[in-house]
């Protein structure tokens, strides 16, 4: 197969900006991981970048790459990181205490992206957009849920 003169090979800043954001917000104490978790039986929270609930069905991440001005690289990249943040908490009388525990860990993550919006310079800008609560009281205690994702503006690698 020939190569067009002047194309160069390009790969989506997808797989760096979720591994830099994991590293900066454990950095800043949060607890978080990359994907989904299989089980932590021992863990009462976490946050998880790509993750996307059962009932939700989408994609871990969902965009759009355009090429700005009809050449080949580098693409713009438009995407939203899906992401979950849960807390448990055996006791059921305590649900309050974990939807502030949640909104808690939320907060902190705005934070970490207020103080670094670009990622060390992987993106143009990365921010929270849309999220959800959900919470269930039940005898097995008090789960709060709250999904969200992450808006990234960036552009391809080559």
């Amino acid at each position: 197969m020939r190569r067009c003169r002047g194309w160069r090979e390009v790969r989506s800043s997808v797989s760096d900006v979720i591994a830099a954001l994991v590293a900066a917000l454990n950095s800043a104490g949060v607890p978080a991981v990359d994907g989904a978790i299989v089980s932590d039986a021992s863990s009462s929270e976490a946050v998880v970048i790509g993750w996307v609930s059962a009932e939700d069905g989408t994609g871990v991440v969902q965009g759009v790459s355009t090429v700005d001005g009809g050449g080949p690289a580098p693409a713009h990249e438009s995407y939203t990181i899906r992401c979950g943040i849960l807390v448990n908490d055996g006791n059921a009388s305590r649900l309050p205490a974990a939807r502030d525990r949640a909104c808690q860990l939320y907060g902190q993550i705005g934070q970490v992206l207020a103080e670094d919006p670009t990622l060390g310079g992987l993106a143009t800008l990365v921010n929270l957009s849309d999220f959800s609560l959900d919470q269930v009281q039940d005898a097995a205690g008090a789960t709060v849920t709250i999904a969200f994702g992450v808006a990234v503006d960036a552009y391809t690698r080559t």
